[in-house]
C-alpha cells in the first residue's frame, strides 16, 4: 500500500514538473519569440488609422511592399482575398514569435483599409 501511495506522489510530482517545464518554454517570449506587446498593439489597429498611429503603436515595421504577405498562404486564403479588394496601395508588415506576421494596409492617403494576422 505504500508503495502505490509513494508511487501516486512521484507520478503527480513528475506530471507537475513537466507541466511546469513546458508550460515556461511553450510561453517564454525570448524561447518562441512570440511578443504579447505586439499581438495587445495590433488588436486595437481600426481601420481609417493613420500609418504614423499605427507605427507609434507597433514599433517601427518589419519589412514594407507592395503586395499583400503573411507567413502562409494555406488556411488564410479569406485574408488575400480581402487583402485584393481592399484599397490598400502598400503594407506595413511586423513579425512575432516563430511564425506570426501582422499585416496592415494603407491607402493612398496613409490611412488602414485592412489587417490581418496569421502564421504556422
Amino acid at each position: 500500500m505504500l508503495r502505490k501511495i509513494c508511487f501516486g506522489l512521484v507520478l503527480v510530482l513528475v506530471v507537475t514538473a513537466s507541466l511546469w517545464v513546458f508550460s515556461r518554454f511553450a510561453f517564454d517570449p525570448t524561447v518562441t519569440g512570440f511578443n504579447p506587446r505586439l499581438y495587445r498593439q495590433y488588436k486595437l489597429i481600426k481601420q481609417g488609422m493613420s500609418r504614423q498611429e499605427v507605427v507609434r503603436r507597433m514599433g517601427q515595421p518589419s519589412n514594407e511592399a507592395v503586395e499583400f504577405r503573411l507567413s502562409q498562404y494555406e488556411a488564410f486564403e479569406k485574408e488575400y482575398e480581402r487583402a485584393k479588394q481592399s484599397s490598400s496601395e502598400y503594407y506595413l508588415f511586423w513579425y512575432s514569435g516563430i511564425d506570426i506576421t501582422y499585416t496592415v494596409g494603407f491607402d493612398s492617403n496613409d490611412r488602414v483599409t485592412i489587417k490581418a494576422c496569421g502564421g504556422t
